[in-house]
């Protein structure tokens, strides 16, 4: 079925390729403008976008296909998936179990439906796109960061760009970097080359500008991981590694951080050696946000210890989290309507106290699958093309593993679109696979299986995104009462609307409200706080 021309368009082939690469630019871009600005302002219109276009892309790959082909990758990727929906009906909140597992199976669908197009032949075309995503989201961090544009980003989260969040726009970049740096070494021309070199200029400029600590880890482990590949299979590359090359890009990132460092920008950081000090701090674990992941760490393997099958659900980290709070975890505000975060500081201990140590051990041994695929290229294959993206590939799972340990990157849309497009992108085909051949009633069965879960995931993205639109132009009753019926999981609004009508004296219309919200988290202490402010409001009998 491999192809090396262009898919036709207007044909299945095409439309695939067409939502996985402008999916992917448009979750990157996706943006709510809004007065109100919260996490999810951010996260709701990527997640509805990366939900549309995975959908899309499956759909479209399974219409044409006469056979699937499954390896081991294959199927721990599906154990995964399938141990999570199990978790998920045990979960204490179903919403929030919901839109955790949406993600996750978008993210599984954009993995298969990238890999059946590398298959094809456009698995460059593929991770062109991925580095061209994360040019762009640095483009926007940066016209954030000089003043170019509004600001984007939360509160003293800037320069997230259209990402809204420093941290999550570095680990973004370094999911991307690997690809980047693949199609830069692999330039046919100088033009091209020059090209490239002025995208890693862009992106290590708004890596150096997030001063995020564990992308700066990870650009070090892509590094190395990336070098060390090409070391291995230098007899196979037949001098298509140069070194000339390999240090004009260096050249590029070093000219690209020196400007970030030093041309003024409207960034306010609280110490004169902002960069220094994130520098000398990188591995610090004794104050600041160090200590305080290293608490919530701990709490939150006590969580996964107390629930090792099927964790606490998907998405439901943040409910079960108050009940092992230790005292002064930073990570924990009682008297908040959200008391903690709504993701768990990191992807491997999160996913395992959601979802059970099952589910986190299957999603491990897809990326260990995964890197043995690669470095088997690396070792064996002559052809320089796919040694290049076995090297890519390893160099990715690499950075992954280290930004994955300290933010969560596949619990959140745009980086866990980016991820899984290129890995699937990079896979090299496995050495022993099964043909399961898809003949009229299985592939019926199989579309309509996959536009179901479509459908249902684009809903609720659809639900969610519109609900966040609502009341993220202000605090507006109308507009907020407006968003809990068009989402019932939105605890966000629920709380909002409960307490604007307590702060009124309304307890009465805001009792509804409030036992929504008690439902959807029912650990949050401010709920129970405007309860008893409703019963000491209302007068003696």
């Amino acid at each position: 079925m491999s192809t090396t021309t262009a898919p036709v368009p207007g044909s299945t082939d095409g439309y695939a390729l067409d939502f996985l690469r402008f999916g992917l630019l448009a979750s990157a871009l996706a943006y709510m403008p809004g007065e109100l600005l919260f996490a999810d302002a951010h996260a709701f219109p990527a997640e509805l976008v990366m939900h549309l276009f995975a959908a899309g892309a499956v759909v479209m790959c399974l219409a044409r296909v006469r056979a699937l082909v499954v390896d081991r990758t294959d199927l721990f990727l599906a154990a995964f998936v399938a141990l999570s929906a199990a978790s998920a009906l045990g979960a204490s909140s179903g919403w929030f179990a919901a839109r955790a597992l949406a993600l996750t199976v978008s993210g599984a669908a954009v993995f298969w439906a990238a890999r059946a197009l590398a298959r094809d032949g456009w698995g460059d075309v593929l991770s062109r796109f991925a580095a061209l995503a994360a040019v762009a989201v640095a483009a926007t961090a940066l016209l954030e960061a000089y003043g170019l544009v509004g600001e984007l980003s939360l509160v003293n989260r800037a320069p997230g760009g259209t990402l809204g969040n420093r941290n999550q726009m570095a680990h973004l970049l370094v999911l991307a970097l690997p690809a980047l740096l693949l199609h830069a070494g692999r330039a046919p021309t100088r033009p091209r080359f020059a090209g490239w070199m002025a995208a890693l200029a862009v992106v290590a400029a708004a890596l150096a500008l997030s001063r995020t600590r564990g992308a700066w880890l990870g650009v070090m482990a892509v590094a190395v991981a990336g070098t060390a590949a090409l070391l291995v299979a230098r007899r196979h590359l037949r001098g298509r590694w140069s070194v000339d090359r390999a240090g004009l890009l260096a050249l590029a990132a070093l000219l690209g951080c020196g400007a970030a460092v030093t041309l003024p920008n409207r960034l306010q950081w609280a110490s004169q050696t902002p960069y220094g000090d994130t520098l000398r701090g990188i591995v610090n674990v004794e104050y600041g946000s160090g200590r305080g992941r290293v608490i919530q760490y701990a709490n939150t393997l006590r969580m996964a210890g107390d629930h090792p099958l099927l964790g606490v659900g998907p998405g439901n980290w943040a409910v079960a989290y108050p009940r092992y709070a230790s005292p002064g975890d930073p990570s924990y505000e009682p008297r908040s309507p959200m008391p903690t975060g709504r993701l768990p500081q990191g992807d491997w201990l999160g996913i395992a106290a959601e979802r059970g140590g099952p589910a986190l051990g299957f999603l491990l041994l897809a990326c260990v699958a995964a890197a043995l695929a690669a470095i088997r290229v690396l070792r064996r294959e002559d052809d320089p093309e796919a040694v290049f993206r076995g090297a890519a590939l390893l160099a990715a799972l690499a950075g992954l593993a280290v930004v994955g340990s300290v933010d969560p990157v596949l619990l959140t849309p745009t980086a866990s679109f980016l991820f899984f497009l290129l890995a699937g992108a990079l896979l090299p085909p496995a050495v022993r696979s099964r043909t399961v051949a898809l003949g009229p009633v299985r592939r019926r069965a199989a579309l309509a299986a996959a536009a179901l879960a479509g459908i249902l995931t684009v809903g609720y993205g659809a639900r969610q995104a519109w609900a966040g639109h609502l009341y993220g132009t202000g605090l507006d009753l109308e507009a907020l009462a407006r968003a809990t019926r068009v989402n019932p999981g939105d605890y966000r609004a629920h709380m909002l609307l409960a307490e604007a009508l307590v702060r009124q004296r309304r307890c009465d219309e805001a009792l509804p409200y409030l036992r929504a919200s008690q439902a959807l988290f029912p650990t949050a202490q401010a709920v129970d706080s405007l309860g008893a402010r409703c019963v000491a409001a209302r007068p003696a009998r």
